[in-house]
């Protein structure tokens, strides 16, 4: 039996359908999973996520704890293959046990993972920013390493999507930005500018693809308690590509500063075209970001904004 929290579906508003279908199926689905597993549950149960991802957490008599992740998000696929690739080149992750991302068993994708048992720096002292920074600079400089082929996000079979690094950068860009809002915010010269530099500029394309997180925050990374250490958690849309996309996204200021500098620390020193690529990584994210905040009329929209001006006009000066 799955314990769910009382009054969990009302105190949790605002997920897909799919999600609350999820729920509705949860017994049935926890147990085809569990039986495709080796593993016993002695208890289940269901946790809160801020994503459309349903967590159970498994207990077994032994004492062990793993996680089952079930999702019709294909985002859960690339979490999959970069946690695989990365346990695979002996960078710590959390290990896959189980998993099945053709959606012919069940109507979703899903996997079974250790649980690391650990806390986001957020919720530390923050003290422990900076540390953080740094060790995941050491882990992405590893992780970066790793060549893959094919850019952008992976699908069945773990093909990826795109052929080009710009084709992934464009699709993703489309399917993340509200384009009447940051027609609204921005204005339609500003978006053509931050396009022309980016998804459009085709000195942006890479011979070869390299694995990437893709959502490189201070919220996606655990600092473990045992075996003390760091670990990169939720990868995100694009899971090959640039390396400087991943390093783009730490910079972005919905991270703490301290983070930040740690990771441009951690990682090493970058070389004159990496950090060409990197301004503009910086700028589409930032405009990103800008424009959802906007959306959402978060006060911090007016600081991203000015940003996105300053980026622009630094990148402008390169070309002079």
């Amino acid at each position: 039996m799955i314990r769910i929290p009382q009054n969990f579906r009302i105190e949790n508003p605002g997920h897909s359908d799919a999600y609350y279908s999820i729920l509705s199926n949860l017994e049935k689905l926890s147990k085809e999973i569990l039986g495709r597993s080796e593993i016993t549950a002695s208890d289940l149960r269901l946790i809160k996520t801020d994503n459309d991802d349903v967590d159970l957490l498994i207990k077994t008599a032994e004492g062990k704890e793993f996680l089952a992740r079930i999702s019709a998000d294909e985002r859960l696929a690339n979490e999959i293959f970069v946690y695989r690739n990365m346990w695979d080149n002996g960078i710590r992750a959390p290990k896959v046990l189980a998993y099945d991302i053709s959606k012919r068993a069940l109507p979703y994708i899903y996997e079974i993972i250790e649980n690391l048992s650990g806390n986001p720096p957020t919720e530390l002292s923050s003290k422990t920013f900076y540390s953080a920074g740094v060790a995941v600079g050491t882990i992405l400089r590893n992780l970066h390493n790793i060549e893959v082929v094919g850019f952008g996000a992976v699908g069945q079979g773990f093909d990826f999507q795109d052929e080009s690094w710009l084709a992934a950068l464009e699709r993703y860009t489309r399917s993340s930005l509200d384009e009447e809002a940051a027609e609204e915010a921005f204005g339609r010269v500003i978006i053509d500018r931050v396009y022309e530099n980016t998804i459009y500029n085709k000195t942006l394309n890479l011979n070869q693809s390299r694995l990437i997180h893709g959502a490189i925050s201070d919220k996606n990374v655990l600092i473990l308690r045992k075996p003390n250490g760091y670990v990169l958690i939720n990868p995100g849309m694009l899971v090959g590509g640039d390396p400087m996309f991943d390093l783009a996204s730490s910079s972005i200021p919905l991270s703490r500063k301290q983070f930040s500098n740690g990771v441009a620390t951690g990682y090493r020193q970058l070389t004159e075209n990496e950090i060409y690529r990197l301004r503009r990584m910086r700028l589409l994210l930032l405009f990103l970001a800008a424009t959802r905040l906007f959306k959402e009329n978060d006060k911090r929209f007016r600081t991203f904004k000015t940003i996105v001006h300053e980026e622009l006009k630094a990148i402008r000066k390169d070309h002079k």
